[in-house]
């Protein structure tokens, strides 16, 4: 037999009685998170910010303590005095004029340096000298020798040592390199520099400016790397 009372869901007789707990409006009763639970979950979060915090602190003390080497101005050049690096035989009256002011003005003492060239006869370099001239240098001398150890002489050198500007002329930069490389002249020419003076060159004059000398094989300029690599440094 059914009963029914105060509008609750008849039950037949001899079932067993469920109690039920109503759920709060909006709540779901099966998503309640008992308080320990929650308060668990709360110290270990808790704990993972505060090593996180602490990870990222001792990191940023790590790095503040580690010391950084000083970083200074790339070297490209000389630290006093002036390069003219002109390409392959140009030499306009616009930059004789150029270096002619680097070097000091028409009174300046320039030495022109002809040994990249082929011969040895000085006649052979009377146009490089008068293209200097006509750009307005009054003082130029030719300084010359394919013989190191003259070029390692003291009186070879004591022209650079009065002299403000040194153009060197084109031709094959590893008869320069035979010539001067690593002696006296080399020395002086950096201590030119050092003094503000200024060197010139065109074609083998410019390369052989460089550290690394391209095209410097006595067998001929076709060859990019030959057997000569070395040039006077003044350049890097």
């Amino acid at each position: 037999m059914m009963r029914a009372r105060h509008g609750l869901r008849p039950r037949p007789l001899g079932e067993t009685p469920t109690s039920v707990t109503p759920a709060k409006a909006g709540v779901q009763a099966d998503r309640k998170v008992p308080e320990m639970v929650r308060s668990r979950t709360g110290v270990s979060a808790g704990i993972k910010a505060i090593t996180l915090f602490l990870t990222l602190t001792l990191a940023t003390v790590t790095l503040a303590q580690t010391p950084t080497p000083p970083v200074g101005p790339p070297e490209f050049g000389p630290a006093h005095g002036t390069l003219m690096i002109i390409g392959g035989g140009l030499r306009s009256e616009a930059l004789l004029k150029q270096f002619i002011a680097l070097a000091g003005g028409p009174d300046a003492s320039i030495l022109f340096i002809p040994t990249a060239g082929e011969g040895d006869e000085p006649g052979l370099y009377w146009e490089d000298m008068r293209d200097l001239q006509a750009a307005g240098a009054r003082r130029v001398t030719m300084l010359h020798t394919r013989d190191r150890k003259v070029a390692d002489s003291d009186a070879f050198v004591a022209p650079i040592r009065q002299a403000t500007g040194v153009f060197i002329g084109g031709g094959r930069h590893w008869r320069l390199s035979d010539a001067y490389l690593n002696t006296k002249t080399h020395t002086e020419l950096r201590s030119l520099l050092d003094r503000g003076g200024v060197i010139a060159g065109t074609s083998a004059g410019a390369t052989i400016q460089c550290e690394f000398m391209v095209r410097g094989d006595t067998k001929g300029n076709e060859i990019m790397i030959g057997d000569h690599t070395q040039g006077l440094g003044f350049i890097k």
